[in-house]
C-alpha cells in the first residue's frame, strides 16, 4: 500500500483544508512528522485510519462525532480524502463524519450524518465512483489492504508507541496479522492438505495391508491343498512304480520337495514368491504326468490295435484250414 495524497479539512486541530503530497515527502525514501504537542501529529494519523476504516484507534474512537474542529469557520463541513493505490489499483476515499450543520432555514444547527464516496482510476475511464455507502466502502478497502483497523494500527500506522503493543501481541494474533499481510495462507492451507493427504494414505495403507492379510490367508489355504495333493501323488508314486517301471521314473523326480519346505515364517512378497516356485514346479510335474499318462494310453491303444490285427489273421488262418 502507499499514500499519495491526503486532504484534511475542518478535523481535529485543522481549521481550514491542508494538503499532504506524500508522493513528495517521500521522494527521499524517509521524513519525520515532526511538531510541538497539540499541532496535530497524531490527528493526521487518526486521518488516515479515519479515511480507511471510518473509525479511529483506541480510546479515541467515541470522540469521532467531536473530530470537527473548533476553530473551523461556520458552515465548513469537517472532511477527509485520501487517495492511495494498493494491489495493483489507484482508489481516493472521502469521508466526513457527522457533524451539526447551520440550518439552511432560520436558526440553530441540524445533524449532518456520516457520508463516504469511494472512487477507482482506471487510464481508460478517469476516476469512476465504486460507492457511497459507508459499510460498502470499508468492506472493500479492508478487503484490498488485507487488515482490519486494529491490524493496520499495530503494523502499518504505529503511533503513539503502538509498537509495543504488536511486541505484546500473543502468537496467535502475530500469527494470524502476518499470514495476512504476507499471503501465507496458501502454505497454511498446503499443509493442511498434506495433513489430509498423509491420513488418507495411511488408511489407504492400513486397508492395503489388511487386504494382502486376507490374500495371504487364501493363498496359504488354497495352495496347502494343491501342495498336499502333489506331496500323496509323489508318495504314492514313489512306492507303486518304481517295482515295475524302472525307465518311467522321470514321473517322479525325488530331488522335488515342492511340498516338503514350510511356509509358514514367510509372508508379503516373499510368500507369494515362495508359493510361485512350489506351484510352478507342481504345475511342472502334472505336466509331466499327464504326457507320460498320454504315451501310456497311446502305446495301449497300439497294443489293442496289434492283438486286433493278430486275432484278425488267426481267424483267417482257422477258416482257411477248415475249408
Amino acid at each position: 500500500m502507499r499514500i499519495h495524497r491526503l486532504e484534511i479539512q475542518a478535523f481535529g486541530p485543522f481549521a481550514g483544508r491542508e494538503v499532504v503530497d506524500f508522493d513528495a515527502l517521500g521522494a527521499q525514501g524517509l521524513f519525520l512528522l515532526n511538531g510541538a504537542t497539540g499541532a496535530g501529529k497524531t490527528t493526521v494519523l487518526d486521518a488516515i485510519a479515519y479515511a480507511l476504516y471510518g473509525q479511529v484507534p483506541g480510546a479515541r474512537q467515541g470522540a469521532v462525532a467531536q473530530f470537527r474542529s473548533h476553530h473551523a469557520a461556520e458552515g465548513v463541513a469537517p472532511e477527509i480524502i485520501c487517495e492511495f493505490s494498493a494491489g495493483g489499483r489507484r482508489l481516493e476515499v472521502r469521508r466526513s463524519p457527522e457533524w451539526m450543520r447551520p440550518r439552511l432555514r432560520g436558526t440553530g444547527t441540524t445533524r449532518e450524518m456520516a457520508s463516504t464516496q469511494l472512487r477507482e482510476y482506471t487510464a481508460a475511464t478517469g476516476w469512476e465512483v465504486k460507492s457511497t455507502r459507508n459499510d460498502e466502502a470499508a468492506a472493500e478497502i479492508q478487503a484490498l489492504l488485507g487488515m482490519n483497523l486494529a491490524q493496520f494500527t499495530k503494523v502499518v500506522l504505529l503511533a503513539q508507541g503502538d509498537f509495543a503493543a504488536f511486541l505484546r501481541a500473543t502468537p496467535e494474533d502475530r500469527q494470524t496479522l502476518l499470514q495476512k499481510l504476507f499471503g501465507t495462507d496458501i502454505f497454511k492451507d498446503l499443509e493442511a492438505r498434506l495433513i489430509n493427504d498423509a491420513k488418507i494414505a495411511n488408511a489407504d495403507v492400513a486397508a492395503g495391508l489388511g487386504q494382502l492379510a486376507a490374500t495371504e490367508q487364501l493363498a496359504r489355504s488354497q495352495s496347502a491343498r494343491v501342495l498336499a495333493d502333489v506331496q500323496d501323488r509323489r508318495g504314492s508314486q514313489t512306492s507303486g512304480v518304481n517295482d515295475d517301471h524302472d525307465n518311467d521314473g522321470d514321473l517322479v523326480d525325488e530331488d522335488d520337495d515342492s511340498g516338503a519346505e514350510d511356509a509358514g515364517g514367510l509372508a508379503g512378497i516373499d510368500l507369494f514368491t515362495w508359493l510361485e516356485g512350489r506351484l510352478g514346479a507342481a504345475v511342472d510335474a502334472s505336466s509331466v504326468r499327464a504326457a507320460s499318462a498320454q504315451q501310456g494310453n497311446e502305446a495301449a491303444a497300439l497294443a489293442v490295435q496289434e492283438a486286433q490285427a493278430r486275432n484278425h489273421r488267426h481267424q483267417a488262418l482257422a477258416r482257411a484250414v477248415a475249408a
